[in-house]
């Protein structure tokens, strides 16, 4: 575990990967490094990639990987839907969902008593191409 920790610095440090630390645990991603490289559309616009860096870490928590997938399928679901979906609470959804929101991933709106949510725009141009139907 030492060389691979001590590797993984190294690239970090020359600027060929970078981290993005969920709770106890890290993510890594190649850079832009090479120039010359063909580069995605995601990659030419920061926000974007910062956006779907964040989307595969969500992916990788079970929760939230149920979340994202079931909006994926069907556009819009309603608060106990999600909770019923993923076999979690109704307080686990709220935080889930809360934490979500503040990524950017996904949107509320509440009609009545019901909240209802939905991925944004810029999460589902790039969940299309990350996760499977």
């Amino acid at each position: 575990m030492g060389v691979v920790q001590y590797h993984v610095s190294v690239l970090e440090k020359h600027g060929l990967i970078r981290a993005i630390r969920d709770g106890r645990y890290k993510c890594f991603f190649a850079t832009n490094g090479e120039k010359n490289r063909m580069v995605s559309p995601d990659d030419r616009d920061p926000k974007m990639e910062s956006l779907r860096e964040t989307i595969i870490t969500s992916l990788r928590r079970k929760t939230p990987q149920v979340l994202i997938q079931h909006l994926v399928k069907e556009n819009v679901a309603s608060h106990q839907a999600l909770s019923n979906v993923a076999q979690v609470s109704p307080q686990a959804i709220t935080f889930h969902t809360q934490r979500l929101q503040s990524f950017g991933i996904i949107e509320s709106q509440k009609e009545g008593r019901q909240k209802f949510y939905t991925l944004s725009d810029n999460a589902r141009l790039i969940t299309d191409n990350l996760v499977r139907r």
